[in-house]
């Protein structure tokens, strides 16, 4: 038996398997990449729609109006905790769009998600919120927003709901 040529066909085989697992770590670093940065986005959601629910308070509401000059009204105070509440929608769909986007999510769970977000944005202070948030973000996250228009437009819109 030549040893050269089994040597040589060892080398051969071990060039391979470093190739085959150099791959491996490649794809294994990417998808490590992608779910860092789905936590941390995921995480920046969370302090936002916390901030934004804990301003919605009565107590905190008043505050805010006030210490911004505003007259404090049952009006001004529901005005306030329905732009909190719709702006922490706005960010949930945010965040699901990207995590999406990113392949962390089944198409069965972005479906559906999609048909929620579609009644929600369809309502009309969801929708009139929506029309001014997007506004002033347009040249921010144009896919985003081209994809909630989408759903504000009735995607897959399932008419009158009897529960409502």
């Amino acid at each position: 038996m030549n040893w050269e040529a089994i040597s040589a066909v060892g080398e051969i085989v071990g060039s391979i398997a470093v190739v085959i697992t150099l791959a491996y770590l490649a794809l294994q670093t990417q998808q490590n990449s992608k779910h860092t940065k789905s936590l941390l986005q995921q995480g920046q959601t969370n302090r936002i729609t916390t901030l934004l629910l804990t301003m919605a308070t009565p107590d905190l509401a008043s505050v805010w109006i006030t210490g911004n000059g505003g007259a404090v009204t049952e009006e001004s105070v529901k005005h306030l905790q329905f732009t909190q509440v719709c702006d922490m929608i706005v960010y949930d769909m945010m965040d699901f769009h990207h995590t999406h986007s990113d392949g962390l999510t089944s198409d069965e769970q972005f479906g559906s998600a999609c048909v929620a977000y579609s009644n929600l944005l369809q309502q009309s202070g969801m929708h009139a919120f929506w029309t001014t948030w997007k506004e002033a973000r347009t040249q921010e996250c144009p896919e985003f927003i081209a994809w909630a228009d989408d759903l504000a437009s009735g995607y897959k819109a399932k008419g009158n709901r009897p529960w409502a």
